[in-house]
């Protein structure tokens, strides 16, 4: 049978995932209960900074492979449903089911016998199971898909994944697996927990490892070493690989975060704590914590900061549990005055609209602080450049235009983007995150 392919949700995952099969010649049907994400995807735009994804929605729109709705009755003739809708983190850490369950509530009624409900959101264990229970009566099937898809990288990882995980029973998992034929990855068959469970393995396994690389750069520049030359020679060991070596400000996003807490609370629940993945968490904060006192420590609290870089991380426009925004409001709560800079952010006004959507109550209370046009545009006598984000700008700063306006300043790069020659060349003080201090 020629599948047809039903998506709940627009946001990243939904949206890649329903224009990469639409590419892949699958009809695709979309739902989002946002007016404005509809509207995006039904004239090619997703509204999302990732790098040939609106050109395939447009194509796919385009080649009526692809519609968008509010409403989940135009999913009625879909055979497989992904349900592509976020599980934020509750204040005790655990997920929030909420959505799922609105999904599913929605989604009833166009259900049928054979049909297939995919999990593509990142569920705690027995989230399937129980879903299942509830779609049982209707003779649906449950399978948990997890999706491994990076920002700024979502429709390269889509197309071309590094592995296909399939969670469920043999006929319905091997109906799903069937639609990634075409992609060519390795794929897993299991069972629904372990299809639950890997994919929060996977996303705490690498904040574990950048922790520990944060750490491993502060001891480095007590000890009189370069944090750099120490990962090189981490990554040419082929046990432990280059990726997620390189030290920072601390890790944030959507995914992380949310994600690694959830594994905490799953353990805590079954009576078996995980004291590395709690340490993780532990750093993670520290680390932020920990540049906010070296910045405060070098030009007291008196001075002027300027903050480069808001993302959490570069090729993305994404603001959630953005360490660099933790540093803004550490510095602004010393009493310090900031501005800041970031490619995807043109203004106040621009941060604060994103700020209600992306942003949990408590962290969307950002303190105020100066946008600036360009990293250039410092503030004249700003004391401190603070590097929190790896964007390419940043690379090829004129630093004799920043001495000029800022002769004093002190400028920290947390991610090692900056050219140290080039800084000192232009008569301003540099420190690396991770090297000792000559």
């Amino acid at each position: 049978m020629t599948e047809i392919i039903g998506v709940v949700g627009a946001g990243y995952v939904g949206a890649t995932t329903a224009a990469g099969f639409a590419h892949l010649g699958y009809r695709v049907g979309v739902v989002d209960t946002d007016p404005r994400k509809v509207h995006g995807i039904s004239t090619g735009h997703s509204g999302l900074a990732e790098p040939g994804l609106d050109e395939m929605i447009d194509a796919a729109v385009r080649a009526e492979m692809l519609t968008a709705s509010e409403h989940y009755e135009t999913l009625a003739e879909a055979t497989i449903v992904f349900v592509c809708v976020p599980t934020p983190m509750r204040s005790d850490g655990a997920a929030d089911l909420t959505f799922i369950d609105a999904a599913i509530g929605g989604l009833r009624p166009t259900l049928g016998p054979g049909n297939i409900v995919v999990l593509k959101s990142t569920v705690p264990v027995g989230t399937g199971d129980a879903v299942d229970e509830a779609v049982r009566d209707l003779g649906v099937h449950v399978v948990n898909n997890p999706e491994f898809l990076r920002e700024g990288h979502t429709v390269r990882d889509f197309l071309n994944p590094d592995r296909v995980v399939v969670g469920g029973e043999a006929e319905p998992a091997g109906r799903v697996a069937a639609l990634y034929r075409d992609v060519g990855a390795p794929t897993s068959c299991v069972d629904r927990c372990s299809a639950e469970l890997a994919k929060y393995a996977c996303n705490s396994f690498l904040a574990l490892k950048l922790s520990f690389v944060d750490e491993l750069a502060s001891l480095a520049e007590r000890i009189g070493a370069d944090i750099d030359e120490v990962t090189d020679i981490m990554g040419r060991d082929s046990r432990i690989g280059r990726e997620f070596l390189r030290p920072g400000p601390g890790w944030g996003g959507s995914c992380f975060p949310k994600d690694i807490r959830a594994l905490a609370s799953i353990a805590e629940a079954v009576g078996l704590p995980m004291r590395t993945v709690t340490a993780a968490i532990d750093a993670n904060e520290a680390q932020s914590e920990r540049i906010v006192d070296i910045v405060v420590d070098t030009v007291g609290v008196d001075g002027h900061v300027a903050v480069w870089g808001l993302t959490f991380k570069a090729g993305t426009a994404d603001l959630r549990e953005s360490p660099a925004l933790k540093i803004v409001g550490a510095l602004r709560k010393e009493g310090m005055r900031v501005s800041a800079h970031d490619p995807t952010v043109t203004d106040r006004f621009a941060l604060s609209a994103r700020l209600p959507v992306e942003f949990t109550p408590e962290s969307a209370r950002m303190p105020s602080f100066d946008i600036l046009a360009d990293p250039s545009s410092i503030v004249p006598g700003t004391d401190a450049i603070v590097v929190t984000t790896e964007w390419e700008v940043y690379r090829s700063v004129d630093w004799s235009a920043v001495a000029h306006r800022s002769p004093r300043a002190f400028v920290f790069d947390t991610r090692g983007v900056v050219d140290a020659r080039a800084v000192r060349a232009a008569g301003l003080r540099f420190r690396r995150i991770g090297v000792a201090e000559s």
